[in-house]
């Protein structure tokens, strides 16, 4: 929830591709019991041949956070929410290029929709039918904001020689810092990036790896 009281719902999922024809995007207008917004409907597609998620992920954000055709709470979405769904696009991205049901497929359609709740009871459990079993659980942008502990965020381990990967926090590359820091869980991110998220959030923005919290 942003200080303006917005509840924002997205989902990442895999859309019908004809050709190499990307559909145009495009806004929704749901009313149900359970989800209830006007949504962005944002569209890019990934080849197997050149398959760079995050310039999917980076197309994705641009449609759907920073075009001034729509903004869904007519104000920035804060950067939490930004963040997790950005790295909710780079896990999807890559479990369709992993999933070896996928092996003769050369080029997937990714579809996210993405907007600010009304009209929903804050204990309601949203819940839709993915199209995909590939796809990832939808979210509630509120789950797991919660800092990690300070022994934790100092513990986290410091690594270098990264080379021109990039952070998914940021989409920045690596090689604009000397050093990176490692979650537990194995994934590395910019040490000023990972500190702040952790700062908000316990979980790795990548897997929801838990870290330890201050009791």
């Amino acid at each position: 929830m942003d200080d303006s009281g917005f509840r924002y719902f997205y989902q990442t999922r895999e859309g019908e591709l004809e050709g190499d024809q990307i559909p145009e995007d495009y806004e929704l207008e749901v009313v149900d019991p359970d989800l209830q917004g006007r949504f962005r409907c944002c569209h890019a597609l990934i080849d197997r041949e050149q398959p760079d998620s995050l310039q999917v992920v980076a197309i994705l954000e641009q449609k759907l956070f920073h075009q001034r055709c729509y903004i869904p709470s007519g104000q920035p979405v804060p950067e939490l929410v930004q963040i997790n769904c950005r790295c909710d696009i780079l896990n999807f991205t890559e479990s369709l290029l992993r999933d070896e049901r996928n092996a003769n497929r050369s080029k997937f359609l990714i579809i996210v929709m993405f907007g600010p709740l009304t009209g929903c009871d804050d204990d309601a459990e949203i819940e839709i039918e993915e199209e995909t079993e590939t796809a990832e659980d939808t979210m509630d942008v509120e789950v797991g904001f919660v800092p990690a502990s300070k022994s934790a965020i100092e513990d986290l381990e410091n690594v270098s020689g990264l080379g021109c990967n990039d952070c998914v926090i940021c989409l920045g590359n690596f090689a604009t810092e000397k050093e990176a820091k490692r979650m537990p869980c194995g994934h590395v991110f910019h040490g000023g990036c990972i500190v702040r998220w952790q700062e908000k959030s316990h979980l790795c923005t990548l897997c929801r790896y838990a870290m330890p919290l201050d009791r």
